[in-house]
């Protein structure tokens, strides 16, 4: 059983319907994207396997317990920990204002480690679990019109390996950084850059972060570590 926190659209709602695909009861968290969830249930669903909306503003520590109750009340137990909800305001340095910066580190950083407290007694009492971090490539690059996206990026990646020692050997926490994902049904919200410089010389898909998602959701030797999925950007 899995939750992805974001699962009500984009990248998270992907990943929630891919687990689905492989098998998993899944839980499809939103904040404000009520529509979205549903329908993101309707596609896991027809997997054959259970799968049900919960709302939760993640900024709120409340919330996130009140979460973890629910779907353990729902489900009865948790496997895999998915932390994909962020948010990602352009807000260069000469723009950023505290109360941005603030709910930037909240969201991003202070949620997966408040939803990973959460999750532990539940995924000791499944016999120990995973946990999947999304960070982005923000985590090694600077870049100078969402400073805060990248902070709060780096330091998930950091509290992942930290996590990894912590909470070892029974539950395995890992990363994944996507690069540019193109997503067809929805038009960029930035310019994207041209691919033809990338290695692999095409956009990331949904589908190439879900595999190795779905990769560290399963394996039982490898914690600590970030999967980057950017087609070799990191590279160049």
């Amino acid at each position: 059983m899995a939750l992805v926190t974001g699962s009500g659209r984009r990248l998270g709602a992907e990943l929630a319907v891919a687990f689905a695909v492989a098998g998993y009861d899944v839980a499809i968290h939103h904040h404000a994207s009520r529509d979205g969830a549903e329908r993101t249930r309707i596609r896991a669903a027809a997997e054959g396997g259970q799968a049900a909306v919960f709302q939760a503003d993640l900024r709120e520590a409340a919330e996130i317990e009140r979460l973890f109750q629910l779907v353990s009340e729902r489900f009865g137990r948790l496997d895999c920990l998915v932390n994909s909800a962020a948010i990602f305001p352009l807000a260069p340095w000469s723009e950023l204002t505290p109360e941005t910066w603030h709910e930037v580190l909240a969201v991003n950083l202070t949620a997966p480690f408040l939803c990973v407290r959460a999750a532990e007694p539940l995924l000791r009492a499944a016999g120990g679990g995973h946990v999947v971090n999304v960070v982005d490539l923000g985590a090694f690059e600077a870049w100078i019109d969402r400073p805060a996206n990248g902070v709060s990026k780096a330091g998930l990646l950091k509290l992942t390996q930290s996590l990894a020692r912590a909470l070892a050997p029974d539950i395995l926490v890992n990363a994944v950084a996507p690069g540019t994902i193109h997503m067809p049904e929805e038009p960029a919200p930035y310019a994207l850059p041209s691919p033809r410089r990338l290695p692999l010389r095409r956009w990331g898909a949904p589908e190439d972060v879900a595999e190795a998602v779905l990769f560290l959701a399963r394996t039982r030797h490898v914690t600590g570590q970030c999967i980057v999925v950017d087609g070799g950007k990191l590279l160049l």
